[in-house]
């Protein structure tokens, strides 16, 4: 028998949890590292819940931060989950904000049967942040969510405009969402060779569709018609080296504009930080930032 490693073992440890399913698709499960536990395993559901909402293609542990951030926030008193959506791993290029919006619900409805006078704080990474937005705006169980943490809200539709000439996709899919005809796919080179519908990627690559909540060049107006309505508290961690934001982009007069369009939220910007804040200092201050923000829930 092999010798099982210290980091091996560190990382068992950072999984452990109750694995649930909060919807009848099998992809609606969340793993729950809860915050109290009686002798016999049970969990001692509290007050207060995290959840985690990853990005494209994304799954469990989506960031290196995530198991951090469990641990301390459990020690706070809060269970943290990581759900999984129907858009998690490659199901996003079939699926939608909405739908996924709709997994969020029927998480937190689930919470709410054990405890019904829960409060939620969410966390999105990426485009998690598009998913906490709408949510917080349009979602069912909206109330049930007192405070947002947006870490990386960045453009998908810059970024996708960095990559090289996407003129004719972007037609394409304008074509076929204008003709009824959304939901076929896309050619399969439109984004990370992925299924793709023409309605995910319109979303993704117009100006003003669903996922166009951050871009630099969205004049006042159009970026409070996304973002003002979210008054709920805030925390806006942005990596000032985030490979997914492309040069010409203005990273501190972004993050003060969304700043001004979140009333009710505080900025961080964490230097030299990239996309998933892989480093171990942008971690911490990360960590340490949202820990001060749920003390204040």
């Amino acid at each position: 028998m092999g010798v099982v490693s210290s980091n091996i073992l560190d990382m068992l440890s950072a999984l452990q949890g109750v694995l649930l399913r909060y919807g009848p698709e099998a992809a609606q499960i969340a793993f729950c590292s809860p915050a109290s536990q009686q002798s016999n395993g049970n969990i001692i559901w509290s007050q207060k819940a995290l959840i985690m909402i990853g990005g494209l293609t994304d799954g469990l542990l989506a960031t290196q931060y995530a198991s951090t951030i469990t641990t301390k926030a459990n020690a706070q008193g809060w269970d943290a989950f990581q759900i999984l959506i129907r858009s998690s791993y490659t199901g996003y290029g079939i699926s939608s904000l909405a739908r996924d919006s709709q997994d969020i619900d029927l998480l937190i409805a689930a919470l709410k049967k054990q405890t019904p006078s829960i409060r939620v704080v969410v966390i999105g990474h990426s485009t998690g942040c598009q998913d906490a937005v709408w949510h917080s705006l349009k979602g069912e169980e909206r109330d049930t969510v007192v405070g947002v943490v947006l870490q990386a809200p960045v453009s998908d539709r810059e970024y996708l405009e960095s990559t090289g000439d996407i003129t004719e996709l972007k037609a394409l899919s304008k074509e076929l969402v204008e003709s009824g005809r959304g939901d076929h796919i896309m050619p399969r080179n439109a984004m990370f060779n992925i299924p793709l519908t023409a309605y995910r990627y319109h979303s993704f690559s117009s100006r003003l569709g669903d996922d166009d909540m951050f871009s630099s060049d969205l004049t006042d107006e159009e970026m409070k018609s996304r973002l003002g309505g979210l008054t709920k508290p805030c925390l806006i961690a942005f990596s000032m080296a985030d490979e997914y934001v492309p040069k010409h982009v203005d990273k501190q007069k972004l993050c003060q504009r969304l700043k001004s369009m979140l009333s009710n939220s505080t900025l961080i910007q964490i230097e030299n930080a990239d996309h998933s804040l892989t480093s171990q200092e942008a971690t911490a201050e990360f960590t340490e930032a949202t820990l001060a923000f749920l003390s204040t829930i």
